[in-house]
């Protein structure tokens, strides 16, 4: 229906909207009054993938919502792209991110090293394996180059659960405390678990949808 919020999920980098946990996530929420939308970040060209791109799909989807009322999720890089657009939009009115990937830019510099960055540069592309193809793709450089331009630890002042595994060997959890820091609007849950944080799935579904519960509604209610 129309007056149920919108609750937006954003997968993770070199993902898809079949992830294991967007599939989770939509049938825990087939019992909710909710309209959910599970958008594509790769939108047909993982090479020309941006965060600035992913933004501006977010804003589309959002953009004839009422401001406060809707509920956003995002996981790993679909997390950190939550967290910018909770940061710069009226419209959103709590979040939820697993194992987001805060400080984006300066880690991977860090990872790859200063001569594969510049090589990445040189070359235009870096071949990737993109777990949502299940095949060896291409991302583009400016992907690195625009991630640059933004906020490492996005200033969300609306009600946020953060939950980063302690054992995440991807993107570790320091970002994630660094986020939620000072801040009253964040909860951080630090579990022990990795970046697929998939040993604890059924945990984090009941624990965001509790965290939701203000906002949702079951469909017998």
């Amino acid at each position: 229906m129309a007056d149920d919020p919108l609750l937006v999920y954003l997968h993770g980098f070199a993902s898809s909207p079949g992830s294991h946990k967007a599939r989770r996530f939509i049938g825990a929420l087939t019992g909710y009054r909710v309209r959910l939308s599970v958008p594509d970040l790769n939108e047909g060209d993982f090479k020309g993938m941006t965060l600035s791109r992913a933004l501006a799909l977010v804003e589309r989807l959002t953009a004839k919502e009422a401001p406060s009322s809707v509920l956003l999720m995002g996981s790993s890089l679909g997390g950190y792209t939550a967290a910018l657009f909770a940061a710069r939009s009226d419209k959103i009115a709590a979040m939820v991110t697993m194992a987001p990937a805060f400080d984006f830019a300066r880690r991977w510099e860090e990872r790859l090293g200063p001569e594969e960055v510049a090589r990445w540069e040189r070359e235009g592309s870096l071949p990737m394996h993109h777990y949502g193809l299940g095949r060896e793709d291409q991302i583009g450089f400016g992907l690195l180059e625009d991630a640059r331009a933004h906020d490492p630890f996005p200033n969300v002042t609306v009600p946020a659960l953060v939950i980063h595994g302690q054992n995440d060997e991807v993107v570790g959890s320091a970002g994630s405390q660094r986020f939620a820091e000072g801040k009253d609007n964040v909860t951080l849950e630090l579990i022990d678990s990795d970046h697929m944080l998939s040993n604890n799935g059924d945990w984090i579904v009941e624990r965001s949808l509790s965290f939701f519960s203000p906002w949702l509604k079951r469909r017998d209610d």
